[in-house]
């Protein structure tokens, strides 16, 4: 039963597919399995009773480091990539979640 009562919003999720911890923690996972297992873990919250309004990844573009806002490399963790493609692995994993009506 959800404590509050309150619709919520799962927002600022993604997954940096170049970040050596991720990939310590959980190997061979990427941006598409990492929204997969963030939507199957809001399918378990709703039936569990909690109000999901949506799920925002963030960002939906590759950005600099965070430490390096104007550097020409990016991080890998958007649906959008550097040169404006989609990212395949994310790209195919909304595209069955939309399809599914998730």
């Amino acid at each position: 039963m959800a404590c509050y009562r309150k619709p919520i919003m799962v927002s600022e999720t993604s997954w940096h597919d170049g970040h050596p911890v991720y990939h310590r923690r959980h190997p061979g996972l990427h941006k598409g399995d990492w929204l997969r297992h963030v939507l199957d873990q809001v399918e378990i919250s709703s039936f569990h009773g909690a109000i999901v309004e949506g799920v925002c990844w963030y960002p939906i573009v590759d950005c600099p480091p965070w430490h390096a806002p104007y550097s020409p490399s990016r991080w890998s963790h958007g649906l959008i990539r550097r040169d404006l493609s989609l990212d395949p692995s994310l790209s195919a994993e909304l595209t069955i979640s939309l399809q599914n009506g998730v």
